[in-house]
């Protein structure tokens, strides 16, 4: 959309102007560029940011969807499309062969921006018709969707100056539990010590349940 807009507007704001794209998708650009990514065909754990998808990697996209006659709007619903089309592939590829034989999908919970999409929200829908697709807001831990990674980071916080172990994914280098996370000291830092050292469980081996975020 800053392309598009040149700086003016920042995202699509409720999908609308992908919306008005929509009939004219171009699958082929969607996936000839899940293909051509190496980081879609990574195996988890994995993440990713703006050192990858950066504003160069949407300028080149929107460039080669120019070369191919399409409209801003095309442009923006394809670009969607293959935001939300990850996602289902990557539900396909590494969670759906880990399910009991029978099993479903029950829940799927959005979080970041594209939880505000409802061009993204509807495709995953249409993708897991069986499961009820929603914001992370309308999961028990009612969560704001933009809110989840301070969520995170305030909960591996606490577990650190805790000294409590993180059971970590089985598919990770090593899965021995471990404290995770470097403490940089502040002002109240001896009076945090005071009250965790305190606590009668803070010399014993706690660990926290499997944290799924």
């Amino acid at each position: 959309m800053r392309t598009l807009s040149n700086g003016e507007t920042h995202f699509d704001k409720d999908g609308a102007f992908g919306l008005q794209g929509e009939s004219e998708i171009d699958d082929q650009a969607v996936n000839d560029y899940l293909a051509g990514e190496p980081y879609f065909q990574a195996k988890p754990p994995k993440t990713t940011g703006r050192e990858l998808f950066s504003d160069d990697v949407a300028r080149g996209l929107v460039e080669n969807m120019r070369s191919r006659g399409m409209s801003p709007q095309a442009t923006i619903a394809t670009i969607t499309r293959i935001t939300a089309e990850s996602i289902a592939r990557a539900y396909e590829q590494y969670v759906l062969p880990r399910l009991e034989e029978g099993k479903t999908i029950d829940e799927i919970y959005i979080c970041g921006g594209g939880a505000y999409n409802p061009n993204i929200m509807k495709h995953l829908q249409a993708r897991f018709p069986t499961s009820r697709v929603s914001r992370l807001s309308e999961a028990p831990t009612k969560i704001e969707p933009n809110a989840k990674e301070a969520v995170m980071f305030a909960l591996l916080g606490f577990l650190s100056v805790s000294g409590r172990t993180v059971p970590l994914a089985e598919d990770a280098e090593s899965t021995e539990p471990a404290v995770l996370g470097v403490i940089t000291p502040g002002e109240n830092y001896r009076q945090i010590f005071q009250i965790v050292a305190k606590d009668q469980e803070f010399l014993t081996h706690g660990v926290l349940g499997r944290i799924q975020m």
